[in-house]
């Protein structure tokens, strides 16, 4: 020891003096606190006092200084050292230098918490433009309304001006159609995160009770397995199930009778549940971007929709831990797969 106040180094190798700076003479008959400066763990170094006084072992990471002042990080296994009497007499210490690796991740953290800080930022700008924009754009659609009822008569004849008012209120009813999805997508982080058992058979009874008319209208055919209850926000859970079946319904095939069917298997920890159409389908070279907002591929007059449905639902299903992934053959069909975890027993 170094007068008494623990380990002294007596041997050190041509690569610890390599990565510190410190000469081999520099080095031997110091403590190995010369090597620590201001930002060395002073928890990890009470781990290490403990050990070294135990006489058991050690791993673990240790920020150290150079001879001229840099910081290096090094990855530290000590091991006690026994005579034949089962004594302790000295500790073999194996240091290597992880700094690059170290300063990555500190850097990749930093990066991350950042992007935090920034898509929060963001959120909240989507947020609160979107709900602003929603008083503005019901007075376009309201005294567009109240224009037409004043001209009365003279539009009767102009087609035109019948062409014009149309197109102000289409625009203003898809600019609020994109603002509800924008809030609703922004807004799924922010919703308190409410979890409950939930049961799906409940909620898919409620989706298509609400869209009977338009499954009866298409004649389509929907089917389901006996569905399981779920562990989560009720809200989103309805708004991932709506969502998809509604895709499934819009993009059908009208030369054939149309059928859906939700299917769920169990899946260990989760849920794992399909949502199989016989539809249009989607091509492979846009599988890849069909859950990111704003991404259509169809023209409005096709189909409607904001571009954001899709969004919604893969957010949803991360929110809740779960996965989100789709396989389609154009002219076939579509299947979206989902996991969603199980309730606690």
């Amino acid at each position: 020891e170094k007068n008494g106040g623990g380990p002294e180094i007596v041997y050190v190798n041509e690569a610890f003096t390599r990565l510190t700076g410190y000469t081999y003479d520099e080095s031997v008959g110091q403590s190995p606190r010369f090597l620590q400066g201001k930002d060395t763990s002073r928890e990890q170094l009470d781990l290490i006092r403990e050990a070294l006084q135990k006489g058991k072992p050690f791993m673990g990471e240790l920020l150290n200084y150079t001879k001229n002042n840099e910081e290096y990080w090094i990855d530290l296994n000590i091991a006690p050292i026994r005579d034949d009497s089962g004594k302790v007499v000295q500790f073999s210490a194996v240091e290597r230098d992880i700094t690059e690796r170290k300063n990555a991740q500190i850097e990749r953290e930093s990066l991350i918490s950042e992007l935090s800080v920034s898509n929060e930022e963001l959120e909240r700008f989507a947020y609160v433009c979107s709900h602003d924009l929603q008083e503005p754009l019901r007075m376009i659609r309201s005294f567009s309304d109240k224009l037409q009822t004043h001209i009365g008569d003279g539009l009767d004849n102009d087609e035109k001006g019948k062409r014009y008012f149309q197109f102000i209120t289409d625009g203003a009813t898809r600019a609020q159609d994109l603002i509800n999805d924008i809030l609703t997508y922004s807004s799924i982080n922010n919703d308190a995160h409410q979890l409950q058992r939930v049961s799906a058979q409940e909620l898919v009874a409620s989706i298509i009770e609400s869209m009977q008319l338009t499954i009866e209208d298409d004649n389509v055919s929907f089917t389901h397995d006996a569905l399981p209850e779920l562990w989560g926000n009720k809200t989103q859970l309805y708004q991932l199930f709506q969502n998809l079946i509604s895709n499934a319904v819009k993009y059908r095939q009208t030369s054939v009778n149309a059928r859906v069917h939700l299917g769920v298997i169990d899946s260990g920890m989760f849920w794992q549940f399909s949502m199989k159409d016989n539809g249009i389908g989607i091509e492979e070279r846009h599988l890849g971007k069909i859950f990111d907002v704003f991404q259509r591929l169809h023209p409005r007059g096709q189909y409607a929709g904001t571009g954001v449905g899709l969004a919604i639902c893969k957010k949803v299903v991360s929110r809740h831990g779960g996965r989100l992934w789709v396989e389609s053959e154009p002219g076939v069909g579509t299947t979206f797969y989902f996991t969603l975890v199980k309730p606690a027993v």
